[in-house]
């Protein structure tokens, strides 16, 4: 496969991970998630890349996307965790996670 369109598979799976994210279909969260793994792991594959500025200008392009779909990410997984910290403290007698918390979050 072509590094352009490896790159192009990156951002296209990329995009649609955001989207997912943004829904509340699960299994297409899931589905989602494989692809992107998948095309990273294409990426990350490859030996030796040229020194191509087109393909430098299509990275340079990818960054904001990607970092996008991060902050998403990190985003969704914060108010999980809040979502699951408020929901244990209005049912304390509820079995709890059987691993630690780091720091206090609402004290």
């Amino acid at each position: 496969m072509s590094l352009t369109k490896l790159i192009d598979d990156l951002q296209e799976n990329s995009a649609n991970l955001r989207h997912a994210m943004q829904g509340a279909d699960v299994a297409y969260i899931e589905d989602a998630v494989d692809a992107f793994c998948a095309s990273l792991e294409a990426v990350r594959a490859v030996d030796s890349w040229p020194a191509n500025p087109e393909l430098r200008a299509k990275f340079e392009a990818l960054k904001p996307e990607l970092e996008q779909s991060r902050a998403l990410a990190l985003l969704l997984a914060d108010m999980s965790g809040q979502m699951h910290e408020l929901a244990a403290a209005r049912a304390p007698q509820a079995r709890q996670p059987l691993y630690g918390r780091s720091g206090e979050r609402f004290a």
